[in-house]
């Protein structure tokens, strides 16, 4: 697929046409079918590519699970987390459980809650 868009001389116009075909979902059906055949047929060339969009589908994924632990956390220490803050999350759900860390945010002062992340023991 990529060797025949390499060889096919074309302008920005009809590139940026192409482009917005391929990327943006289509409301007719056919097209849509067609437009889903192609990019799975450009995936599957590019297996790095793919592996790229999975691993950001599942960082996306991750975020949003995380987003409503991470605004009670915000909430209770009266700022907001820093990205190590929020690893520590990902680590102690994975540690402890997510009930564990629920539990943690909603029993604790928030300077336990402080001491709690800084702590690399604490579970």
């Amino acid at each position: 697929m990529s060797a025949v868009l390499e060889r096919l001389p074309m302008s920005e116009v009809v590139y940026d046409e192409l482009f917005a075909q391929v990327v943006k979902a289509q409301k007719n059906p056919v097209h849509e079918a067609r437009r889903q055949r192609l990019l799975r047929a450009m995936l599957d060339d590019a297996p790095n590519v793919r592996s790229e969009v999975e691993q950001k589908g599942v960082d996306k994924g991750l975020e949003k699970g995380l987003a409503p632990l991470v605004h009670q956390f915000e909430r209770k220490l009266r700022r907001t987390l820093t990205a190590q803050d929020r690893q520590t999350l990902v680590k102690r759900i994975d540690l402890v459980g997510p009930e564990r860390v629920g539990d943690v945010v909603l029993e604790l002062t928030s300077e336990q809650l402080a001491a709690w992340l800084e702590n690399a023991d604490a579970s």
